[in-house]
Protein backbone atom coordinates (compact mmCIF):
# COMPACT_ATOMS: atom_id res chain seq x y z
CA UNK A 1 0.00 0.00 0.00
CA UNK A 2 2.86 2.58 0.93
CA UNK A 3 4.50 1.59 -2.56
CA UNK A 4 1.37 2.51 -4.25
CA UNK A 5 1.02 5.35 -2.43
CA UNK A 6 4.78 6.57 -3.24
CA UNK A 7 4.04 5.84 -6.77
CA UNK A 8 0.87 7.87 -7.44
CA UNK A 9 2.67 10.69 -5.08
CA UNK A 10 5.63 10.34 -7.63
CA UNK A 11 3.45 10.70 -10.31
CA UNK A 12 1.81 13.37 -9.62
CA UNK A 13 4.63 15.46 -8.81
CA UNK A 14 6.18 14.91 -12.42
CA UNK A 15 3.17 15.38 -13.77
CA UNK A 16 2.07 18.85 -11.93
CA UNK A 17 6.01 20.16 -11.70
CA UNK A 18 5.81 19.37 -16.04
CA UNK A 19 7.27 22.16 -17.85
CA UNK A 20 4.27 24.87 -19.27
CA UNK A 21 3.73 25.61 -22.36
CA UNK A 22 5.45 29.27 -23.68
CA UNK A 23 2.64 31.52 -24.41
CA UNK A 24 3.93 34.25 -26.61
CA UNK A 25 2.15 37.23 -26.35
CA UNK A 26 0.02 38.57 -29.20
CA UNK A 27 1.47 40.69 -31.51
CA UNK A 28 -0.10 43.42 -32.98
CA UNK A 29 0.91 44.46 -36.23
CA UNK A 30 0.42 47.99 -37.45
CA UNK A 31 -1.52 47.97 -41.01
CA UNK A 32 0.12 48.94 -43.31
CA UNK A 33 0.11 50.39 -47.12
CA UNK A 34 1.32 52.55 -50.31
CA UNK A 35 1.84 55.58 -48.60
CA UNK A 36 3.73 54.71 -45.27
CA UNK A 37 6.49 56.23 -45.69
CA UNK A 38 5.93 59.00 -48.24
CA UNK A 39 6.13 62.51 -48.28
CA UNK A 40 4.01 64.76 -50.49
CA UNK A 41 4.50 68.82 -50.50
CA UNK A 42 2.47 71.87 -51.57
CA UNK A 43 3.68 74.73 -53.05
CA UNK A 44 1.91 77.84 -52.15
CA UNK A 45 4.63 80.08 -53.27
CA UNK A 46 8.43 80.44 -53.37
CA UNK A 47 8.49 81.20 -49.11
CA UNK A 48 6.05 78.29 -48.25
CA UNK A 49 5.20 74.93 -48.35
CA UNK A 50 2.84 72.22 -46.69
CA UNK A 51 3.65 68.27 -46.42
CA UNK A 52 2.13 65.36 -45.79
CA UNK A 53 4.16 62.59 -43.84
CA UNK A 54 2.36 59.35 -43.96
CA UNK A 55 4.68 57.60 -41.04
CA UNK A 56 2.17 54.85 -40.10
CA UNK A 57 -1.34 52.68 -41.86
CA UNK A 58 -2.86 55.14 -39.53
CA UNK A 59 -1.46 58.20 -39.01
CA UNK A 60 -0.31 61.46 -40.97
CA UNK A 61 1.73 64.37 -40.27
CA UNK A 62 0.97 67.85 -41.30
CA UNK A 63 3.66 70.36 -41.65
CA UNK A 64 4.84 73.58 -43.12
CA UNK A 65 7.74 75.25 -43.92
CA UNK A 66 8.05 79.38 -43.91
CA UNK A 67 11.18 81.11 -45.50
CA UNK A 68 13.15 77.89 -44.79
CA UNK A 69 12.05 77.43 -40.93
CA UNK A 70 9.48 74.14 -40.40
CA UNK A 71 6.80 74.01 -38.17
CA UNK A 72 6.04 72.09 -35.87
CA UNK A 73 4.17 68.86 -37.34
CA UNK A 74 0.33 67.91 -36.51
CA UNK A 75 -0.53 63.66 -36.53
CA UNK A 76 -3.52 63.20 -37.70
CA UNK A 77 -5.28 60.16 -38.14
CA UNK A 78 -6.23 58.86 -41.75
CA UNK A 79 -7.84 56.26 -43.41
CA UNK A 80 -7.17 55.20 -47.28
CA UNK A 81 -9.18 52.82 -49.58
CA UNK A 82 -7.65 52.33 -52.73
CA UNK A 83 -6.73 55.41 -54.09
CA UNK A 84 -8.94 57.59 -51.97
CA UNK A 85 -6.89 59.27 -48.31
CA UNK A 86 -9.83 60.51 -46.08
CA UNK A 87 -8.11 62.74 -42.71
CA UNK A 88 -9.52 65.10 -40.50
CA UNK A 89 -7.92 68.30 -39.03
CA UNK A 90 -9.39 70.94 -36.91
CA UNK A 91 -12.70 69.88 -37.49
CA UNK A 92 -12.63 69.56 -41.08
CA UNK A 93 -12.70 66.79 -43.57
CA UNK A 94 -10.29 66.64 -46.34
CA UNK A 95 -10.37 63.74 -49.17
CA UNK A 96 -7.27 63.22 -51.29
CA UNK A 97 -7.48 60.56 -54.87
CA UNK A 98 -3.85 59.93 -55.67
CA UNK A 99 -2.63 59.92 -59.19
CA UNK A 100 0.60 58.82 -59.92
CA UNK A 101 2.70 61.26 -58.26
CA UNK A 102 0.02 63.19 -57.39
CA UNK A 103 -2.58 63.97 -54.18
CA UNK A 104 -5.24 66.05 -55.02
CA UNK A 105 -7.06 67.05 -51.81
CA UNK A 106 -10.51 68.89 -51.54
CA UNK A 107 -11.04 70.40 -48.17
CA UNK A 108 -14.80 70.60 -46.62
CA UNK A 109 -14.59 74.03 -47.46
CA UNK A 110 -14.16 73.32 -51.25
CA UNK A 111 -10.61 74.56 -51.95
CA UNK A 112 -8.62 71.72 -54.25
CA UNK A 113 -4.85 71.46 -52.78
CA UNK A 114 -2.03 70.00 -54.32
CA UNK A 115 0.15 67.39 -53.54
CA UNK A 116 3.34 65.76 -55.24
CA UNK A 117 5.00 63.01 -53.88
CA UNK A 118 8.53 64.12 -52.98
CA UNK A 119 10.01 60.86 -51.17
Amino acid sequence: MKSILLSLSLAFLFISCKKKDNIEPDVIIDPTNELVGTTWQRTLNPDLYNYLEFKTGREVEFSSKFNGKLSIAITRPYTLDEKKVVYTSDGFNYTGTIINDTLAVMGTAGLLMIYVKIK
